[in-house]
């Protein structure tokens, strides 16, 4: 599926969760939580797409996971105060799991694919670091083990 498509889902989602509470007398605090953790969803998909690095478009993933994760709660809160009907509950809580499956599917591949590009990077370097041992060039094997220092603490 398209990224662009998620975005957009998640949009129409708060937007639908926006007008069932339109609805909803009292309760405000858990109503307006429940806008809240909804438009997050949205918001920080929207965030992600100029997201400094890999490591940030993860976090912002993450942070959308975790606020679909929420806006579940306040939807069964609602529901079982009896705010919303059973139809108007299950269709948003539809709506909600399939973004976070959506979710979940995104940052899982975009964690497998950062680890990979930079296992990569720290093979090539660790070939160099090796074959200048093998060869007894050791004017620049302080610099390289510096770097492979320095590639290991970007990954962990």
């Amino acid at each position: 599926m398209d990224k662009n498509q998620l975005r957009e889902d998640s949009v129409n989602f708060a937007i639908a969760v926006s007008d069932v509470c339109d609805g909803v007398k009292g309760c405000s605090v858990f109503v307006n939580q429940l806008v809240r953790a909804s438009s997050s969803i949205g918001a920080n998909i929207h965030e992600a797409r100029y997201a400094q690095s890999r490591a940030d478009f993860i976090s912002k993933l993450e942070i959308a996971l975790k606020e679909s994760s929420e806006t579940d709660y306040w939807l069964e809160l609602l529901f079982r105060k009896g705010k919303l009907t059973e139809v108007q509950y299950k269709t948003l809580r539809n709506q909600c799991g399939a973004i976070r499956r959506r979710l979940i599917s995104s940052i899982t591949t975009t964690v497998f694919i950062f680890k990979v590009f930079y296992f990569e990077k720290i093979a090539n370097i660790l070939v160099t670091v090796i074959a200048a041992l093998y060869f007894n060039i050791s004017s620049n094997l302080s610099v390289l083990i510096s770097a492979v220092c320095n590639e290991f603490k970007v990954i962990f």
